[in-house]
Parts: C-alpha cells; structure tokens; sequence
C-alpha cells in the first residue's frame, strides 16, 4: 500500500481513479480538491535512502490520491486506523488492487510504479510506514537471496515483491515504540528509529511466510482481477456467482477467498461497494438523482439503496444529490 502524501518532491498534479497521472508523486482528484481535516504529517529522513513517514488526517469526504516512483523502492508498515483502497499499475504492465482497514499490514518492493489511493471517510486515518531507496535498499531487500525471495511465492520476476496482512503483537509493539521515538530526536533515537524499520521488516516477513505456511496454493491474481473486471462493467445486472468463477477460472470458494484477501471483502461485498461507488460518482459529477443512481447500479428498491449509501458513507444519498432525494 503506497503512502503518496509522502513522495511528493515538491510536485503535484492531477490523477484519476484508473493510476493514469503526469509525473506528478501527489495528486488529489480534480474534482474532490483536499477536503477539510485535522492532519498531521511527520515525515523523518533517518539517513540515506530510509525515510519514516507518519501521517494522521480526518477526510470530511472521500479522498483519492496518485503516486508515481520512478526508481526502485521498499515500502513497508501499518494502517493504525481508517479504511483505504488503491490500485498500483507496475512497469511491466502488471497491475494490482489492494486495500485494507485498522490493522493493515503491509510491504512492497517495486521497481517503478503508479497508481491511486483513496481514503475513505468514515474514521480518521493513521499510518505508519518506512520508505527505502538506493543505497539501502540492497540492505533490506536482497532479492538475490533465495531464503528472502521464497517469503514470495508465486513470483518469479523479482519486478515487485509484496504481501498483505493483520496486525500482530509483535508489530503492535513496534509501531508504538516508533511513534514515541519520532517526537523528538537526537543522534541515539535516530539510530533507534533504523533497527525498529529492520525489526519490523522482519516481523511482516515472518507473519507472510507463516501465514502462507498454513494456507492453501495462491490464488492467481489475475483471475481475481478478471472478476472483479466483470463486476464492474455490469453493476446493474451482474451475473451469477457461478458464472463469474467460471468465466474467471476459479471454483466459487477460492473467488471469495481471493476477493477476500485482495479486496478485504466477499465478491457480494465488493460488488456492493462498487455499486455504492458508481452511485456517488453518478450524483456528484452527472448530476444524478438518488433514484436515478440507485437504478443505474442495480437497486430496485431505494430504501434498499438509502441504506446500504448510509452504511457505507455514513450519509444519506441526498448529501450528494443536487435533487436532494
């Protein structure tokens, strides 16, 4: 999971929801613009090529924000609080959707990347996260080391390396240890800050691994991103959960483990935040009625569809609907 509030180098720019942008590192969505919010942003250069970065805000409304690196990098740390989603598109074409809420974990090597994020309202966001770049990246990352890169199964490039999980009391303690070292710092606290950002790398290698130890074969990602690909061109009239597995390749029970671990929700449940999706976007750029949104994506029924927006976005429909329905 990027964290692109913190690789801006000054710049900024425009991107949309699909990852196309300039080549701009932060950018907000031309039509949401920064919303109000309570942030804190500490960003800590602990030395060459390792930086810390925490950040704390309160979106009023959803935000969605672009990335792009240009060179080789090692990402890694924590969602504290908050629910976000994104999609990275790689170099070599590969692309991927992650997300997540309190309790995230992640980390992720790529060579170049871009993408979006969005973080969704509904509770303030907390991460915690260390980037590396050259000259260190070799130190943390030895991706000629066979015992480091079998943490990773089912790739084989070495073009990105990455993996996803929960909260452990191991990690627990770090992030705190870090978030009461990164006030205020002297020489010794620096060089603190450096071992926690190995001891946590290690501690989010240990849980993957394990975690995959005891987990059935991976799930091809690309049949996860076929599914979910025909979901979203048929919001309105989706097909069954069978003929979705089918046409992606998968047996109904891996599709929902898939979704599951690369969307944090069930195929249902997906759909359902798509749809939700689709329907704010319908009332605040086209100009849609909360009726007419509700049709468009597939409710029938508009308490049905009032809701499932109110459980999702913590609003009536009509918050967003100039009609005010």
């Amino acid at each position: 999971m990027p964290v692109p509030a913190i690789v801006n180098n000054g710049q900024s720019g425009v991107s949309d929801r699909d990852g196309n942008s300039d080549h701009c590192a932060l950018c907000l969505d031309s039509q949401t613009g920064l919303p109000e919010m309570d942030n804190t942003e500490r960003s800590i250069f602990l030395r060459a090529g390792l930086e810390l970065h925490c950040m704390k805000f309160n979106p009023t409304q959803d935000l969605v924000l672009g990335f792009q690196r240009d060179q080789a990098f090692l990402e890694f740390g924590c969602l504290l609080s908050g629910q976000i989603r994104g999609c990275t598109h790689l170099c070599n074409g590969e692309k991927y959707h992650f997300g997540g809420g309190p309790g995230h974990t992640w980390f992720s090597y790529c060579r170049k990347a871009r993408g979006t994020i969005e973080y969704l309202t509904g509770q303030p966001i907390c991460v915690v996260g260390f980037v590396v770049y050259a000259p260190l990246l070799e130190t943390f990352l030895p991706l000629d080391h066979a015992s480091i890169v079998s943490v990773f199964k089912g790739n084989e490039s070495n073009e990105s390396l990455r993996g996803e999980g929960s909260l452990t009391p191991e990690v627990n303690q770090i992030i705190n240890q870090v978030l009461q070292k990164n006030q205020r710092l002297n020489e010794l606290d620096r060089l603190y800050l450096i071992s926690r950002a190995y001891e946590l790398l290690f501690q989010l290698f240990a849980a993957n691994r394990h975690s995959q130890e005891g987990m059935l074969p991976q799930i091809n990602q690309g049949c996860i991103e076929r599914a979910s690909q025909i979901l979203r061109e048929n919001l309105a009239s989706p097909p069954k959960l069978a003929d979705i597995a089918r046409e992606s390749g998968l047996c109904a029970t891996s599709l929902n483990e898939g979704f599951k671990k690369q969307f944090g929700t069930t195929v249902f449940g997906y759909l359902r935040r798509e749809r939700l999706s689709k329907a704010k976007y319908l009332m605040t750029h086209e100009n849609k009625s909360a009726s007419e949104a509700a049709w468009d994506v597939g409710y029938s029924s508009l308490s049905s569809f009032h809701r499932a927006f109110y459980a999702q976005y913590g609003v009536t429909p009509g918050f967003y609907s100039k009609n005010g329905e």
